[in-house]
């Protein structure tokens, strides 16, 4: 992506110079001036700030690489987006798109893992790249996980989601296989010692397609992410499938029978993305999609938007989310100074 300068976003999108307002843009939510935004990635809480990375294109334009783009924040109100943090290395294992991931503290340094997509390649691989400036910036990828032997059937292979515990790092990785009655999703598990060495243990969880509460539990899942809550850990997973695409995001709790639940009821969210440690607790984004026509779309010059940061709760073995309270200050009648004005009641 190319923007100029960063800029805040202080509860609102940024809007690029020269371009007429357009009242359909969210006003609170990350949003670019323009191009297209996907899945958000690796929120991280590095002590001081809050840095979410989100799959983001410089033009509506599906057939470019997608890279990393980079947001911050000190409250999860106010927002500065900055220039694209990771990029797709030409020749490189991600040469063709810097697909999702998300990111831990180790140290000083900041470790982004995600997957790297090389056209014409089954699968996609597991990359690790490493900032040493503060996450503005990421090195060079490096594969740290091998992919599934052949005799496992493992028609899809993506998006890893690590983090540490009192024995070292996990790391989850969706994908989809093809079982003796049919297509299996489940959530792939890794152990490392040190974050860089990993070995295949077992399936966090893994279940035949089906539908459950009227819901397709699909193919494969993306994007898994595992979500402390009210002393439980619940795996969220996006349902998928090769000929649909893109399901629901479905909730389940680890360490018991799988009863996948649907997260959100509305049509629109999509790729949650876990930040499991910050001042606030546990939260939760998501990628907001849109129903809006491709030519509607690509007239306007941009598409999608990172949901509003969400807590989440456990009733009676449900998770149920809202927005986080850090944004009671947005709500109406509630005043928010920033850049010396006043956004409130509008």
């Amino acid at each position: 992506m190319h923007y100029h300068d960063p800029c805040p976003l202080t509860g609102m999108e940024s809007r690029s110079v020269n371009r007429p307002a357009d009242h359909h843009r969210p006003q609170f939510h990350i949003c670019p001036p323009r191009g297209y935004l996907n899945d958000p990635n690796g929120p991280i809480h590095d002590g001081r700030t809050t840095h979410l990375y989100f799959q983001s294109r410089p033009r509506v334009d599906l057939d470019i690489p997608v890279e990393w783009g980079h947001a911050t924040s000190p409250d999860l109100v106010h927002w500065t987006l900055h220039r694209p943090a990771i990029a797709p290395l030409p020749g490189g294992p991600d040469t063709d798109g810097v697909w999702s991931g998300n990111t831990v503290c180790a140290g000083p340094a900041i470790r982004a893992y995600y997957s790297g997509a090389v056209a014409g390649d089954p699968l996609q691989t597991v990359l690790l790249a490493q900032s040493d400036d503060g996450g503005a910036s990421f090195g060079a990828p490096v594969r740290v996980v091998e992919d599934p032997a052949p005799e496992e059937s493992v028609t899809m292979f993506r998006d890893p989601f690590v983090w540490r515990d009192e024995d070292g790092w996990s790391m989850a990785v969706g994908s989809a296989r093809t079982g003796r009655t049919g297509q299996v999703a489940a959530i792939r598990h890794y152990r490392s010692a040190d974050g860089l060495e990993w070995r295949h243990v077992d399936d966090l969880a893994s279940l035949p397609r089906t539908v459950v509460a009227g819901e397709d539990t699909g193919e494969g899942w993306e994007c898994p992410q595992i979500l402390p809550v009210d002393g439980s850990e619940v795996a969220l997973v996006c349902s998928w499938s090769q000929a649909g695409g893109p399901g629901q995001v479905l909730a389940l709790s680890l360490g018991g029978p799988v009863h996948p639940l649907r997260v959100d009821d509305g049509p629109n969210f999509y790729a949650a993305s876990v930040m499991r440690d910050s001042p606030w607790g546990p939260v939760l984004f998501g990628w907001i999609t849109e129903g809006r026509a491709t030519g509607w779309i690509r007239q306007a010059g941009w598409s999608g938007a990172i949901s509003l940061p969400r807590r989440t709760w456990l009733d009676h073995g449900r998770l149920c989310c809202e927005p986080h309270p850090t944004l009671d200050s947005l709500r109406l009648g509630a005043p928010v100074a920033a850049q010396g004005a006043t956004v409130g009641a509008q």
